[in-house]
């Protein structure tokens, strides 16, 4: 089943529940269908949450379950007489969709990057370089693991002092290039890796976050956001 037949049959079943509860209120009176009425319009937005519907337009929900009440009104009034102010029920129930929709959307999770807005099943990432919680959808770099916009800018997350290259790798080589960018002891600050001595500069270093391109080789006492890159799961994945 493909994601967007999937979001079609749950709105579908959205709806079948709303077109019952709407019937079953209406037989038991009008006190019992204001009720439904509100009860379906605060629902459906946490419902429509917690299964992941995402209309593209705002009013599409609110719409179709007003239309869907409306041919449960209509059902009704060939069967029993229902009182002329029922009929306003459909512009109530769009109303409290809307505010119930908006004040569930101001309660979501947003992505620092793009700003979407994040559903239940988001997967998110905190960028080791900047800290920001990204999504996976178009703000993480899985190949590098940082968010996009550090990737672009080429944030830095080694330490600049020349002393704390020196601890790691060692001083600073005068001959040779380096493996990546080819750069020349003139034009860059090479460090040899401790496991096969090729020599590769600083800012490649950092680029592969402390790793040698050519062994794979990962220098020691690396910053802590390094080491482990947050990830934020589903709650039904956590389990």
């Amino acid at each position: 089943m493909t994601a967007r037949s999937g979001t079609i049959a749950q709105i579908s079943g959205l709806l079948a529940i709303a077109f019952t509860l709407s019937l079953i209120a209406g037989i038991a009176g009008s006190a019992a269908l204001i009720a439904a009425t509100v009860l379906i319009g605060v629902a459906t937005p946490f419902v429509a949450y917690f299964c992941d519907i995402n209309p593209v337009r705002w009013w599409i929900l609110p719409t179709v379950l007003s239309v869907t009440f409306c041919v449960a009104l209509v059902v009704l009034a060939t069967t029993r007489h229902i009182g002329a102010f029922t009929w306003a029920l459909p512009a109530l129930l769009f109303a409290v969709i809307a505010i119930a929709s908006l004040l569930s959307k101001m309660a979501k999770r947003r992505c620092a990057l793009c700003h979407r807005r994040l559903g239940p099943h988001a997967i998110t990432f905190d960028c080791p370089r900047c800290g920001l919680e990204v999504c996976d959808e178009s703000c993480w770099n899985f190949e590098h693991r940082r968010c996009r916009m550090c990737e672009e800018n080429h944030v830095p997350i080694l330490p600049a002092q020349s002393q704390w290259w020196d601890r790691q790798l060692g001083p600073r080589v005068h001959q040779g290039r380096c493996q990546l960018c080819m750069a020349s002891p003139e034009q860059a600050d090479l460090r040899i890796c401790s496991h096969c001595h090729r020599p590769q500069c600083r800012d490649c270093w950092d680029q592969a976050n402390g790793e040698c391109s050519r062994c794979g080789w990962t220098m020691p006492n690396l910053p802590k956001s390094l080491e482990t890159v947050a990830v934020h799961l589903p709650a039904h994945l956590e389990q």
